[in-house]
């Protein structure tokens, strides 16, 4: 499968400063502490429309084992598949959409 991720992330201290900025003030969390309060908040709500999360973690959460294994291949690497595709950088602009839905 390819996957549009960017091999040169943004820091997750960036994430949380412009998620502030659009109004979503947010601390990390320990990945169990986040899928506990997950589980707590969302994990029963109806799927559909505005449960954009629930719908894709109906199927149930991934392990941090899994998270951990993910690899995002260089531009060099994906480069072939992509001539007319650009990586879309997680930047303010980009949360903003993500906050919107």
């Amino acid at each position: 499968m390819f996957h549009l991720g960017d091999p040169d992330p943004v820091d997750i201290k960036d994430v949380f400063v412009n998620l502030k900025a659009l109004g979503y003030p947010a601390e990390p969390l320990e990945f169990d502490r986040w899928v506990s309060l997950w589980t707590e908040k969302r994990a029963s709500a109806r799927g559909g429309d505005g449960a954009f999360t629930v719908d894709i973690l109906r199927s149930g959460m991934p392990s941090i084992e899994f998270l951990r294994g993910i690899v995002v291949l260089s531009n060099a690497s994906t480069r072939p598949f992509r001539a007319v595709v650009q990586r879309p950088k997680v930047d303010i602009q980009l949360l903003e959409t993500y906050t919107r839905h």
